[in-house]
């Protein structure tokens, strides 16, 4: 399971479920998903996705996706990082700028270069702003976005240690610094793109116990 609560000034209270089936299921197959409800603006949203396991020691699979939702505007998500259990996420609270996107995601994940975790995706999503929004460019008013983009994200791990397992490595001891690479490429000409950009996201994460 995943966030059973939030609230955020569109959505009002959003309810859901979500969850990702383990090895107990299937050593070769994944399955994962997820809906929300939002009281305040009456609509469901949802993921389906599935992925087939292509190596076993170097923790390889190839998946995809189907998401329906809305995501704050201008908001950065890496795609190496996990969800944690959260039974209440406080910090979206006071927004209200949110987007919806209908997305189709494939792509491939790998834990084949020691200390890392990476990511290659293609992704196509159809993108509506729910609030008053226009973008000019070129003398075109753009109010809804068609966006198709190709990813790779890299989380490396430099000093954490990690443990071959008959179902992959495993980070058994976690050390930071953490370190994140994330670029972003959009296709023109691909399934009618709108734009041409090229995006890189890093983040460095560090933790310290008191």
């Amino acid at each position: 399971m995943r966030y059973l609560l939030s609230y955020n000034n569109f959505e009002g209270f959003r309810i859901g479920i979500g969850g990702i089936t383990n090895d107990r299921l299937s050593k070769r197959l994944r399955f994962e998903g997820y809906t929300a409800y939002g009281l305040k603006d009456e609509t469901v949203k949802y993921n389906l996705g599935a992925a087939i396991r292509i190596g076993n020691f170097s923790n390889t699979w190839v998946g995809g996706s189907y998401t329906d939702d809305v995501r704050e505007i201008a908001s950065t998500s890496f795609a190496t990082d996990k969800r944690v259990f959260k039974i209440y996420d406080p910090r979206p609270i006071n927004i209200s700028t949110f987007y919806n996107h209908k997305t189709w995601r494939g792509y491939i994940e790998t834990k084949i270069i020691p200390k890392t975790e990476t990511i290659w995706q293609l992704s196509h999503s159809e993108i509506r702003p729910l609030f008053n929004y226009t973008f000019v460019y070129d003398d075109h008013l753009y109010r809804d976005f068609t966006m198709s983009t190709a990813m790779v994200a890299i989380q490396w791990n430099p000093f954490s240690d990690y443990m071959q397992t008959p179902n992959g490595k495993i980070e058994f001891e976690k050390r930071f610094p953490k370190f994140s690479f994330q670029f972003t490429k959009s296709l023109p000409n691909f399934f009618a793109n709108d734009f041409d950009f090229g995006k890189i996201d890093t983040r460095i994460e560090y933790e310290k116990n008191t």
